[in-house]
């Protein structure tokens, strides 16, 4: 049996813990907040994000409240001790009410987690309601066994170090938690910016982080590796695309990263690699065109209007017509003389090239397309009014003038409002006179604005 004064001395030593513990208190919130903080910086898909408010507020109600019911759990388990009336069970109904709030607590900070996904088919809730039902029972232990070892070491003379040890920690870890996160915002919007990854590998010139970055999709991955294959001649890359899933998309972008390397390299060996016959063929035909040597056109098989294409290429680098004649296609031997001679007429000062053209039979469209070519070279308007009784047609031949003329008054020939104002811009830019706008359709609609736009766009470059 205790005397009076030895219950005295007791209730004088509860009295002056009861008196220090609040002390400590500010450093178990801290230490709660910034620990339950950083385990959601941690995990927080900020990636999926279209408003990172909502995160911080979601991170923000579960850290905040979950610090408060921990220090309050901690409250009145220390009231239990005073009064000496702690019992197991009264642990297990405080942990068990403590635990309902932090259920509440999860669903208001899961309610503003949802916002940052935007509209949902479900998933995000089914996923985040499972998630909160085991937080919920974690939580319920970590109650539990806290308030049951604070009851054992209560009267304990390290505990004040012990809670600086957490306090410090915690801190610590909440730093590099915010830290990482911000060092992932900073890396293209927590890689949701695709053109801010890319660049990144273009501008290092090196595939290997298209390999290695986690936000981009395969569709992305490829399309940084064709980019890179530009500068880089390294077909490795090419051959590392991911094209399992048969995606026309993703099998064009490793077209691209070999036609590149063949390209660069001047080797169209690197073609043959390409599954697609017709993406082959195209690879070959860029190939002999870049290289002007026609016997590569020979590669090209199974597509008569491609090889065909690919000879007409060459024909017009080498100026020779006649090399059309290696086309068998009767059909497509007339498509490389078309494509020959509507090319000659793009630098031709007289229209004996469109006189053939309307002679050998072509639509009169084609034919008004020569005229046009030869009307542009030369400056010469009178063409325009040979192309065609349709105004459109010649709206576009005097348009196609004005990009190298200075007269101002061809684009008073022109009917269509839309036309006439490229045309006047065309001439202002031509002669470095801004005020030409002012001539500029100002009806059905005001297109002055337009025109000063436009000017000034050029100007900058």
């Amino acid at each position: 049996m205790l005397n009076a004064k030895d219950n005295l001395i007791i209730n004088n030593g509860a009295l002056k813990t009861l008196e220090q513990k609040p002390k400590a208190k500010w450093k178990i919130f801290t230490t709660v907040f910034t620990l339950i903080t950083g385990f959601q910086l941690l995990g927080n898909p900020f990636l999926y994000s279209n408003d990172y408010v909502y995160n911080i507020i979601a991170i923000i109600i579960l850290s905040f409240g979950a610090s408060v019911l921990f220090v309050f759990s901690l409250y009145l388990t220390e009231r239990l001790i005073i009064k000496n009336k702690v019992r197991i069970w009264n642990i297990l109904v405080i942990s068990l009410v403590c635990d309902l709030l932090f259920g509440f607590l999860y669903l208001t900070s899961l309610f503003f987690d949802l916002k940052t996904v935007g509209p949902t088919e479900g998933l995000e809730v089914i996923s985040g309601l499972m998630l909160g039902s085991f937080f919920t029972i974690i939580s319920f232990f970590v109650f539990f066994i806290s308030n049951l070892v604070f009851y054992k070491t209560y009267n304990k003379t390290n505990n004040n170090k012990i809670y600086v040890l957490f306090f410090i920690g915690s801190i610590i870890f909440f730093l590099i938690m915010t830290w990482l996160k911000f060092k992932d915002y900073s890396y293209c919007d927590f890689g949701k910016d695709k053109n801010c990854l890319i660049n990144e590998a273009l501008t290092a010139n090196d595939a290997s982080l298209c390999e290695k970055n986690k936000y981009l999709n395969p569709y992305d991955r490829n399309e940084c590796k064709a980019g890179v294959s530009k500068n880089d001649n390294n077909a490795d890359v090419c051959r590392k695309m991911e094209t399992d899933d048969g995606d026309w998309g993703n099998m064009e972008l490793k077209y691209k990263c070999f036609a590149n390397i063949a390209l660069n390299t001047k080797n169209y060996s690197l073609c043959d690699e390409l599954e697609d016959r017709i993406y082959k063929n195209d690879c070959y035909i860029s190939v002999a065109k870049k290289t002007n040597d026609i016997n590569i056109c020979d590669k090209v098989i199974g597509e008569q209007e491609q090889f065909s294409e690919c000879v007409e290429n060459i024909a017009i680098s080498d100026k020779n017509r006649n090399l059309c004649d290696k086309v068998t296609n009767n059909e497509n031997k007339k498509s490389c003389y078309l494509g020959f001679d509507l090319n000659l007429s793009k630098t031709s000062k007289d229209t004996v090239v469109c006189d053939k053209i309307k002679k050998d039979g072509w639509s009169y469209s084609v034919v008004e397309s020569c005229f046009s070519n030869v009307a542009e070279y030369t400056g010469d308007t009178f063409l325009c009014e040979k192309v065609s009784d349709d105004s459109n047609s010649r709206d576009v031949c005097y348009l196609g003038v004005s990009r190298k003329s200075i007269d101002i008054n061809l684009c008073n020939k022109i009917e269509y409002h839309y036309n006439a104002y490229k045309c006047v811009t065309n001439i202002a830019i031509n002669t470095d006179n801004r005020n030409l706008c002012e001539m500029a359709p100002a009806k059905p609609i005001n297109l002055k604005d337009n025109c000063y736009s436009d000017f000034y766009k050029k100007a900058k470059h």
